[in-house]
């Protein structure tokens, strides 16, 4: 590694720090809306719905308690974005305090902004993640990466015969024009080897590929067979309408409910599908599929964390997650979708 006064910004810290500062000023907005809409009737109609179910029936928490408490947790989410989209212009220009400030805050601005944006408290936290990369590292203390040697083919030089070599000329030795000369200093000449960096797919793209696939394809079957269900079978969805109270008290009827789930199918298997073609792509050494496919995986990770208490499945989920982002984050794997790397 050499030491550089003014090394380059990576592509991954300039797309990382202004979509922190981007989700940021969303979020604020949106932090503005929730508080301005918290007290409305629907609102607390909605609360007091909640409240009255499981796990939070019998916790002793009556409506304005829960309100003020996600009044508070807004306001908590609100002041972190603004922090984080003041900090996250200053990452850009590469401050390494506002980068640890901004690693220190994702914690409370992901979780309280679960309640106002889980999108965009889930893209700033992975945006964070990737200002840590070993490109970002690299960069936020001053070190440019030496470019990686690229794989030659030696070429022989020639060499003049030794003064006691016998010179063969045209008409006075078995080859013309000097021939047995430079064969015969070849022969004598070690071998020349070549070496360079391993050029070959790291194994931790294969795995990370196959992961998604596998994953994808499960994703896909399942919510295909959820529509399929719904649509070809419509008494099942009527029996766990009736057995659940909470689909009553909250006034939906069986066919909205049908179609929600129908538009929840299509929706989740369109990213599944889509996650296994930014891994066809990662596959043939495409960086920008990397990059992609870490936000998809990160951010599927994050929201089935989030709703994980609704289902414990969901962590099977987010391990397979934060696996794909893990492998697609190793320092052989960013080498090799360097473009210097692939002959």
């Amino acid at each position: 590694m050499s030491e550089s006064k003014a090394p380059a910004r990576p592509p991954q810290v300039t797309m990382a720090g202004w979509m922190t500062v981007g989700a940021s000023i969303f979020m604020l907005v949106n932090v503005f809306t929730y508080v301005s809409q918290l007290r409305t009737i629907d609102n607390r109609e909605a609360v007091a719905d909640t409240l009255s179910r499981d796990p939070l029936k019998g916790m002793g928490i009556d409506l304005e308690q829960a309100l003020s408490m996600l009044h508070g947790a807004a306001l908590v989410a609100g002041a972190c974005a603004a922090a984080t989209a003041i900090l996250g212009w200053f990452a850009l220009q590469r401050n390494r305090q506002a980068r640890v400030a901004l690693s220190v805050l994702v914690l409370p601005l992901f979780f309280s902004g679960l309640i106002a944006s889980p999108f965009l408290s889930s893209m700033i936290a992975v945006s964070v993640i990737l200002l840590w990369a070993r490109p970002a590292r690299d960069w936020f203390n001053g070190i440019t990466p030496e470019p990686p040697a690229r794989r030659t083919t030696p070429v022989a030089t020639p060499t003049p015969p030794a003064p006691d070599e016998p010179r063969s000329f045209e008409g006075f030795g078995d080859t013309p024009d000097g021939q047995a000369g430079q064969v015969a200093t070849a022969a004598r000449r070690p071998a020349t080897t070549s070496t360079g960096p391993v050029t070959d797919r790291p194994t931790e793209v294969l795995q990370a590929c196959v992961v998604t696939w596998v994953m994808s394809a499960l994703v896909v079957l399942g919510m295909g067979t959820v529509a399929v269900g719904l649509l070809v079978m419509p008494d099942v969805l009527t029996e766990i309408y009736e057995s659940d109270s909470r689909f009553a008290e909250s006034e939906i009827s069986v066919d909205q409910l049908k179609v929600a789930s129908v538009i929840l199918a299509v929706m989740f298997s369109l990213w599944a599908i889509g996650a296994m073609v930014l891994a066809g792509f990662a596959y043939r050494g495409q960086n920008w599929a990397r990059i992609v496919l870490i936000i998809s995986a990160s951010v599927a990770g994050l929201m089935s964390l989030a709703l994980v208490i609704s289902s414990p499945l969901l962590l099977v989920v987010a391990a397979t997650c934060a696996a794909t982002v893990l492998l697609l984050c190793r320092r052989r794997t960013v080498e090799w979708f360097k473009p210097a790397d692939r002959p």
